[in-house]
């Protein structure tokens, strides 16, 4: 059964747009745990994975640089886009739904 999925290939995409507002607008993604963003540690996460392709991630447009910044310093190579979000959740989602390959 497992050789069934093990062609499967899937597309992260990464809502990465919050308001910060349970932490008082600090950035969450941006904060570090072991010397690294949180986002490093996700995006480094699907990027390890033989079964993610691509990873795209949504984000607010104020730190769409900062995601373009880890995509080169890290190496991420399925990090294809970093794209800005909408007004909500569900906006930043369809945005991101609509940019798959």
């Amino acid at each position: 059964m497992a050789h069934l999925f093990a062609k499967k290939k899937f597309t992260a995409v990464i809502l990465a747009g919050g308001s910060s507002s349970r932490m008082g607008g600090l950035s969450k993604q941006h904060l570090r745990i072991l010397g690294l963003p949180v986002s490093v540690h996700t995006v480094r996460a699907f990027e390890q994975s033989r079964f993610c392709s691509e990873i795209i991630i949504v984000s607010k447009a104020d730190e769409c640089p900062l995601f373009e910044n880890y995509r080169k310093e890290y190496g991420f190579t399925k990090l294809t886009k970093v794209l800005e979000g909408g007004k909500t959740r569900q906006d930043s989602a369809f945005i991101g739904m609509k940019a798959l390959a």
